[in-house]
């Protein structure tokens, strides 16, 4: 043993000796006159804890002192004689222990003391933030590479707002690897990608959960390339009626006129771009890219028929039906997605029929337009393949907008959601007839109607189940709620806010009895 280990030693043994001295005699030295301390201790360092729960922070004395523990609000939180704490509510408050100056002998011999410290009681779970506007996707095209961001900034209270990007549309297990800072396509190829977010909690706050679903964001090529046909097998491509000052270039060659009907012979991988002179075609009414005998699939921006010079930045429709039917029954086109529409306000019969009868179509183009005009999408994916439907982001409808528009799309599983709340004639008439293969309809959240809005919307939908209409009104024409003819299966729901039993009946399809009326738009 050191020295200094002895010298500890005797030091630890004269403490203990002079404790029991205390102890032993205090009565014998201290009096009221002659008070002794009662050398009291104890930590001031705040504490927080939860609702319900337990804390002893115990003062140290003088054995025989006297010491007792009090809160300074009882409403917060209680404390016994031992200095064990009990949460009662949430606030704070202040645990003293003092000295009273008395010995446990009943002699009032020591001098009095007090030590306290802060007590803050949190709610026994503490508040998730809150997601008060969540993200959207960003309107228009987002262009690989460009520092575009994907969605629009959320608002948190109580948080801040964290992002992440995934190729598939699985949600996160963790919120490893979000960021703060909203993404963009800086780094992003071309492709389809999901925005998953969550408010991280501030202070006193809990993170929210993750959301249940993404936003879906598409980034699209650059808008320089023109419209492109590309030969998936060796054939020919064809044009019908090509308007005058037409184009095509195949792999990058001079431009030459389209010819009228005669095919343009092209092989495995052959790209071939049309072009508009950008001075007397405004429409292509009439036009038709029928197909020919090769596999194809179009990508590329369409303004380059009406633009051949500054079509990468002309998003105006100046035409009345401006590429009406343009490929009209080409059974040979199988992909449309790389196909860019950026026109953000829309023209007459624009897109009317654009893609009716392309029975081998499966995939669509991204349709990025907010404001629409009459008929503009009228019947454009008529008896396609299409399994998904392309998003559909206006609020400001017209007239006859999606009339017919996935009309017979039997293979349709999945229809887009149809945001606006005010509604035009005939707008959704005939939408989504005989897609038999779709199971739930969108919500629909609109409450001002249009006399045959809703007319035969989900006719012949035979494997519909499940459907949302938030608001039913008696006054307006019955066929605007025929719009579940032919909807024939067992056990479906409609949930409405509807009460009244007119309506219900003006709702509900002609084999009622197969129908569950829920009564409630979220049921």
């Amino acid at each position: 043993m050191t020295k200094k280990s002895i010298s500890r030693l005797l030091q630890a043994s004269l403490m203990c000796c002079l404790a029991v001295l205390f102890t032993a005699c205090d009565d014998i030295f201290a009096s009221e006159d002659n008070p002794t301390p009662a050398y009291l201790s104890m930590s001031d360092k705040p504490v927080t804890i939860k609702v319900g729960d337990t804390y002893r922070r115990k003062a140290i004395s003088v054995i025989t002192a006297v010491v007792e523990y009090t809160s300074s609000d009882t409403k917060v939180a209680t404390v016994d004689g031992e200095g064990m704490v009990t949460a009662i509510a949430e606030g704070e408050a202040t645990i003293t222990a003092t000295a009273t100056g008395y010995s446990t002998g009943g002699k009032k011999i020591f001098q009095a003391d007090s030590k306290s410290y802060k007590l803050t009681v949190k709610p026994a779970t503490l508040p998730a933030a809150t997601i008060t506007t969540a993200p959207k996707a960003t309107a228009g095209y987002i262009v690989t590479g460009s520092t575009t961001a994907l969605v629009t900034a959320g608002v948190a209270d109580g948080g801040t707002m964290m992002y992440q990007v995934t190729e598939t549309n699985a949600k996160p297990t963790t919120t490893d690897g979000f960021s703060a800072t909203v993404p963009t396509a800086a780094n992003l190829g071309v492709g389809t990608y999901y925005v998953w977010y969550y408010a991280k909690g501030n202070t006193g706050y809990n993170d929210s959960e993750i959301a249940a679903s993404a936003v879906e964001v598409t980034i699209v090529p650059t808008l320089s390339t023109p419209l492109t046909l590309e030969a998936l097998t060796a054939g020919t491509i064809k044009v019908s009626y090509p308007q005058a000052g037409m184009q095509y270039s195949l792999n990058g060659g001079a431009k030459t006129a389209v010819p009228d009907g005669t095919p343009i012979d092209v092989a495995v991988g052959d790209k071939v771009a049309f072009y508009g002179n950008g001075t007397t075609i405004t429409s292509y009414d009439g036009t038709t890219i029928t197909g020919g005998t090769a596999d194809i699939k179009v990508y590329g921006n369409i303004m380059s028929l009406v633009d051949e010079t500054n079509f990468a930045t002309n998003i105006t429709l100046t035409g009345w039906a401006s590429f009406t039917l343009l490929f009209d029954t080409n059974a040979k086109l199988t992909d449309a997605s790389g196909l860019l529409l950026p026109a953000t306000t829309l023209a007459t019969f624009c897109y009317y029929g654009m893609f009716y009868g392309c029975s081998s179509l499966t995939t669509a183009p991204a349709l990025p337009a907010t404001t629409l005009k009459e008929y503009c999408y009228y019947a454009m994916f008529q008896g396609c393949s299409l399994t998904t439907a392309p998003a559909l982001p206006a609020t400001a409808l017209a007239d006859n907008c999606y009339n017919s528009m996935f009309y017979n799309c039997s293979s349709l599983t999945t229809a887009p959601a149809l945001p606006a709340t005010t509604l035009k004639e005939y707008c959704y008439s005939g939408m989504f007839s005989y897609c038999s293969s779709l199971t739930t309809a969108p919500a629909l959240p609109a409450t001002e109607l249009k006399g045959d809005c809703y007319n035969r919307m989900f006719y012949g939908c035979s494997s519909l189940t499940t459907a949302y209409v938030k608001a039913a009104y008696t006054s307006l024409n019955h066929e605007c709620y025929q719009m579940f003819d032919g909807c024939t299966a067992t056990g479906a729901k409609l949930h409405t806010t509807t009460t009244n039993k007119a309506s219900w009946d003006a709702l509900m399809p002609s084999t009622w009895a197969t129908w569950t009326a829920v009564g409630d738009w979220n049921d």
